[in-house]
């Protein structure tokens, strides 16, 4: 019941997102068997759970029923679920709040108040910016070091273009649209701190290229000494020098 609509405390659809983490908290008179078989029940029936998180579920049980305080919430009861999750859905529903507070802000409702919504607007938009941009970051990091992808140096040649790319859009689009930048920290009303700032997040993309090529160097070298996958990619440097390919690799972990 806890996975419907009808007894969430926030309007969110989690089949829209990915589901990060559950914990689900059972009190009073539940059955343990009944408890796992629900579990299983809910991992098959659900294709959003993340593949590199197997403890995707934590399960707290007391055997305590809830405790009601008179005149406050239901009549008692026995036994009661509670869940917490952390999914990616929850960037919808903060993208619903700043839509329903730029159209009170836009009629100037509440204007005595009217300096503190500045702030509450930007705060909105860096919570949504981090869950629209921070998830990937983490996945791609994670996925390089549970898969080994095999990372190339010469690969950050592609973040140079992109960000030189975007940054050209960004100005363009100020530009033509003549409105609020799509990220405020790339406003082009100034044009040196723009450019210093593109310039910087260019620079970046070799630093995190190298260090994303460190990160699949150290996992290919702990699966070597632990005589898995690893192990065929580093003797296969050895015998073949700097020949050695990811198409190679690939081919010969086959």
């Amino acid at each position: 019941m806890v996975f419907e609509p009808n007894f969430r405390t926030l309007t969110a659809r989690l089949d829209r997102g990915l589901t990060l983490a559950t914990c689900l908290t059972y009190r009073g008179q539940h059955n343990v068997s009944e408890i796992l078989s629900t579990l299983g029940d809910i991992r098959a029936g659900t294709d959003n759970l993340v593949d590199w998180c197997p403890t995707a579920f934590k399960v707290a049980y007391t055997s305590q029923p809830p405790v009601v305080i008179p005149g406050m919430g239901p009549n008692k009861i026995t036994r009661s679920l509670s869940m917490i999750t952390n999914s990616t859905c929850i960037a919808g529903v903060f993208e619903r709040l700043e839509r329903w507070f730029m159209k009170l802000f836009t009629r100037r409702a509440f204007v005595h108040c009217i300096n503190q919504y500045h702030r509450i607007l930007s705060i909105l938009a860096a919570l949504e910016s981090c869950f629209k941009h921070s998830l990937p970051a983490v996945t791609v990091v994670v996925d390089v070091y549970i898969n080994g992808l095999p990372i190339r140096l010469f690969h950050v040649i592609y973040a140079i273009i992109y960000g030189v790319i975007y940054s050209t859009f960004s100005y363009f689009y100020f530009d033509v649209v003549n409105i609020q930048p799509i990220y405020p920290m790339l406003d082009w009303s100034e044009p040196g701190k723009a450019v210093f700032i593109s310039f910087v997040v260019i620079l970046c993309g070799p630093v995190v290229q190298f260090l994303l090529y460190l990160l699949y160097v150290g996992r290919i070298t702990l699966s070597a000494h632990l005589n898995g996958r690893g192990k065929v990619v580093v003797d296969s440097w050895w015998n073949a020098g700097s020949q050695a390919t990811p198409d190679n690799e690939a081919v010969e972990c086959a």
